[in-house]
Parts: structure tokens; sequence; C-alpha cells
């Protein structure tokens, strides 16, 4: 098995997924396979045949689909569990899996998941709403780290790949699911100060440096700016934006959503940039010089025309 120029591991941005959907299209146009593919590196994308559980994105434009929601999911859960022919591949290069918080890639494997599902399963077309999303990982968790589903393999975790494969070059997407996607997805910042997933994120790190030492190089991403992000959106669109920021600000996808004043809304933007994001530098310093961070912050604010801090001519 040749050595890769890269691998990811990482949370739903990097898996690929989009509006809740993943499937193989949607992995094949993830950003380490786009990254890939920009450098002509090779690259074994997961090559899903069906979606996971459900395509919620087609479900948002044929609402009747998902009036039996439920049994739809139980439905193809079980057509995942019974199938024997998951792949092509024995291994992916994108190790990444919605839904994924910091210290999944080190613990997380297909036994434990594949446990998981079946037991979710079990509950049949009566599951809960909420106990979905995970079965929606567990799945998951066992497609990406087992595609070929061999026992051998079934015990080890994305770090374990990671370190077998032993990359050039990874690229880790993680942190967000840590208490911030929560936050962005509920408009509820009271308690934002308390997020901290640093001293995680320093123990991942620490494995890593001590199984895949022969990675060359880590790309680290860092967290975006709050503010951008698509699903906050002004409660009132003549209202600002006044020096960046409109008057308040609410989740457009969670309808019991509170609201955030803009004032709150720019603590938050300068919290996460000077200190969530330092404290995420300081724990990756494990790797020393192999350590390379990708501002997303900056990204994200140099992008961020909704709040009129750029403009299109910029």
């Amino acid at each position: 098995m040749s050595r890769p120029e890269m691998m990811a591991i990482g949370d739903s941005l990097y898996n690929g997924v989009r509006s809740l959907t993943i499937d193989g299209d949607l992995a094949n146009h993830s950003v380490p396979a786009q990254v890939a593919r920009a450098f002509s590196w090779g690259f074994v994308s997961p090559d899903y045949r069906r979606p996971v559980l459900a395509d919620f994105e087609r479900m948002a434009s044929h609402l009747g689909e998902a009036v039996n929601l439920r049994a739809a999911c139980i439905t193809n859960a079980r057509q995942w569990l019974n199938s024997k022919d998951w792949s092509a591949h024995t291994v992916f290069h994108n190790l990444s899996i919605a839904q994924q918080v910091v210290l999944n890639p080190m613990h997380r494997c297909y036994n434990d998941s594949l446990a998981r599902a079946i037991a979710l399963t079990r509950l049949g077309k009566g599951i809960e709403i909420g106990v979905l999303p995970r079965l929606y990982q567990a799945i998951n968790t066992c497609f990406i780290l087992n595609p070929s589903q061999d026992p051998k393999r079934g015990s080890m975790s994305a770090v374990d790949i990671v370190a077998e494969l032993n990359p050039k070059r990874l690229l880790v997407n993680l942190g967000i699911n840590d208490g911030l996607f929560l936050l962005l997805l509920t408009s509820d910042g009271s308690n934002y100060s308390t997020i901290d997933f640093s001293t995680k994120m320093a123990n991942l790190i620490a494995e890593l440096a001590t199984k895949c030492g022969g990675v060359e190089h880590f790309y680290i991403n860092l967290m975006p700016k709050p503010s951008a992000i698509a699903n906050l959106m002004p409660l009132d669109w003549s209202d600002g934006p006044a020096a960046g920021y409109f008057g308040t600000y609410k989740s457009y996808l969670y309808g019991a959503s509170g609201t955030i004043p803009g004032e709150l809304m720019q603590q938050i933007d300068t919290w996460v940039n000077d200190i969530l994001n330092q404290k995420i530098r300081d724990a990756c310093a494990g790797v020393g010089a192999k350590a390379h961070f990708v501002d997303l912050f900056a990204l994200t604010a140099k992008h961020d025309f909704k709040n009129g801090l750029e403009s299109p001519d910029d």
C-alpha cells in the first residue's frame, strides 16, 4: 500500500455533508477531496452507494416523504446492516464523520459503532426523532472506518488508520461540535465563554504525535467567525448593520431558538478569534513546527457580506 500524500480527519464539513445528507457524490466534493484534486494527489474518498438514513436534502423539497421519516430511516439502516457489499475499498483517505467531537477519532471504532447501530435499529419505526442522529453517526462511523467490514479491522480508530497508512500530510477539522455548533443552532450565546475543548484537542494531538510520528505536516482548522455563519440571520434586516453588526440575530434552522443581541454577537466573535482559537493553537504544541493553522475566522470574515464587513469589490 503506497503512502498517501494526504489524509483527513474531521466532522460534517470535511465529510462532504450538505443539508444533513451524505452520499458518494457529496463525499467526492468534500473539502479534502477538492484539495487533493487541486494538487493532483491520489485520494480515496468514501464511495457511499446509498445515503445514510435518508436523503434529507431531497425530503426538504418532497415534504410528503418526510411524513414517514422514521420508518424510512429504519429501512435504510437495515439495508446498511444487512449489506455485505459496502465499498470497493478497504480503507479511505478521508476519515471525517458527521457529528464528530474532538475525542471521537481516538476512541470510536467499527465494533462499538456497529453494536450501537444494531441496538438503535431494533427500536423500529417508533424510534424517537432525537435518537436518529445517534443512529446516523453510528452507521456512518462503521462505513468510514471499516468499509470492507473486515473483522480484523473492527477495533481500529481513525487515529489507528492514519498511523497505519502514514500519510505525509493530515488535515484536521474538529471542534465545532464541542459547543460552538449548539450555540449557532439555538442562537443562545449566554454561556459562550464556557466553551473550551482545548484539553481534548491537546489529548488528540498527543495521540497523533505518538502514533503518527511519520506525518510531516498537520493542517489544523481554527474556528470560523460565528456571526458570518449563514444559519444566524438578522431578526430585522433594516436594523443595521451598524459597525458590522445587526441589532439582533436568530437561528433560521431551529424554530425554538433564542436571539443574540448584536453587541453580544460581537463579543462572541472577538472571543472566538482572540481566546478560543489561541487555545487551539496552544493545544497543538505537541507536534511542534509540524502544525500549520488554517485561519477560518479570517476566511469567513473576508466573505462576510451579510454583515457588511467587506464589499464584493474588495
